[in-house]
C-alpha cells in the first residue's frame, strides 16, 4: 500500500488480501479494526479510494 500510494507509476495494481495464517490474541482487536476500516475504504478515506479505483 505504501508503496503504491509513493510511487503509483511503478504499479499496475494491488490486492489486499486480508490473508493472515496466524493472529496473536494481543493483535485481534487491531486486526478487526483494521478489517473494517479496508473493508469501508471509500467511506473512511475517500482520497486513497479514488486512487486506488481510479485506474
Amino acid at each position: 500500500m505504501h508503496s503504491a500510494l509513493r510511487v503509483p507509476e511503478f504499479m499496475n495494481g494491488i490486492v489486499l488480501t486480508g490473508y493472515a495464517p496466524f493472529i496473536p490474541e494481543e493483535l485481534e482487536g487491531i486486526m478487526e479494526k483494521q478489517y473494517e476500516y479496508f473493508s469501508n475504504i471509500e467511506e473512511n478515506d475517500a482520497n486513497i479510494a479514488y486512487s486506488i479505483f481510479k485506474a
